[in-house]
């Protein structure tokens, strides 16, 4: 769960930002991104992760995201897009292990 923290971290691009200011790849992006964060926090202070720190990180790559022109954005944003199902599919199998554990 550390390298998916981190991960979503890194893919993350670029404060706080109107939805309005964001290409609608962008949109969509955070909003599942946004829900992934959500969910990790606990996860990233069990595991000696700040989850104040991942936020603020997450949240200051948004305001740097809007700064760059919608065509950027849109490219930046599907790239991380593809990159945000990699990092579902990990937390998807990462369940399947755990589940397959505790039934041992």
């Amino acid at each position: 769960m550390k390298k998916i923290l981190l991960g979503l971290t890194a893919i993350t691009f670029i404060g706080l930002v109107t939805a309005a200011e964001l290409a609608p790849e962008c949109q969509n992006y955070f909003k599942e991104a946004d829900a992934i964060l959500e969910n990790s926090q606990a996860t990233a202070k069990a595991q000696g992760i700040d989850p104040a720190t991942v936020k603020a990180q997450y949240e200051a790559s948004k305001a740097q995201l809007a700064t760059l022109t919608t065509e950027q954005q849109t490219a930046s944003c599907k790239q991380a897009q593809e990159m945000l199902e990699q990092v579902k599919k990990l937390q998807a199998d990462a369940a399947k292990k755990a589940e397959a554990a505790s039934k041992k």
